[in-house]
């Protein structure tokens, strides 16, 4: 279940921009330096939210799989279900939290720099 990233210019665009040289512009190699600096930090922002949705599936179904173990056991073991559960519950919490603020990052970082 990959879902697309949702910003305002890919690497490929930021790769493919061309800029427009007047007199006393801005120097092409400098432009060209910073253009793929950007383009490394994007491949390696979607990298990182590729790899924390993967991680977050991966563990939806561990929810899934302890949920199930959990409903099939003996109630005498369900406290020690419960908490197992929970951990992993917090933990894929808090995995959604950081794909949301790299995504805010993201987005935030593609419109300045398009400003």
């Amino acid at each position: 279940m990959a879902e697309q990233i949702l910003t305002k210019l890919s690497t490929s665009d930021i790769l493919e921009k061309e800029f427009r040289t007047e007199l006393r512009g801005y120097s092409t190699n400098e432009v060209d330096e910073y253009l793929d600096d950007i383009i490394a930090d994007y491949a390696s922002l979607y990298k990182e939210v590729a790899n924390l949705r993967e991680e977050n599936e991966a563990l939806k179904l561990e929810v899934q799989k302890g949920m199930t173990k959990t409903l099939s056991t003996p109630t005498t073991d369900a406290p020690v279900a419960q908490s197992s559960n929970y951990d992993v519950l917090r933990r894929v919490s808090l995995l959604e939290k950081q794909v949301v603020e790299i995504m805010n990052h993201l987005k935030k970082r593609a419109q300045q720099e398009t400003e």
